[in-house]
């Protein structure tokens, strides 16, 4: 029930960002480090070393993809993230090793409430898709053609 109502308030609050030059590698490290010690190796050379996000909301956002890639893969399977500047965009990339997306899956991934957990909310990739558009930016699943879900997600660059 704590989680849950947790869960509800910040879905509730994701309303207005604040962006800030920050450091996209730091976010998905940060990120990274809240889904447990050691699960998730990040690869960060292609990084910009700022782009204007809100620091805030883009790490939860980011915590929660990785949260749930950590989740669907096997125990020891290790999450791959990756920063990368492509163009004028910064592309956050989320592969993990489960079972992928069963068919029909990918459309209902990011309605509120959408589980496949019996203790999860269907909040978090809600949170993160209305994190990413108040960015102006996009996120998509897919199966991975080598096995596996990937998420990615997609920032505009912006001046400000």
């Amino acid at each position: 029930l704590e989680t849950l109502a947790g869960n509800l308030l910040e879905f509730a609050r994701s309303g207005a960002i604040h962006p800030v030059e920050a450091d996209p590698a730091a976010l998905l490290r940060e990120a990274a480090a809240e889904t447990g010690p050691d699960v998730v190796d990040c690869d960060v050379a292609a990084a910009p070393a700022a782009w204007r996000l809100d620091e805030e909301g883009m790490r939860r956002a980011l915590a929660n993809v990785l949260r749930n890639a950590v989740q669907a893969s096997p125990p020891g399977a290790r999450v791959e993230a990756a920063a990368a500047r492509e163009g004028g965009r910064l592309v956050f990339t989320v592969r993990d090793h489960g079972p992928g997306f069963a068919p029909g899956q990918i459309a209902q991934l990011f309605d509120p409430f959408y589980t496949t957990r019996a203790s999860g909310t269907g909040l978090g990739l809600a949170v993160a898709q209305r994190m990413v558009r108040l960015h102006g930016g996009t996120i998509q699943a897919e199966n991975d053609p080598a096995g596996g879900a990937r998420v990615r997600i997609t920032i505009p660059e912006t001046r400000g």
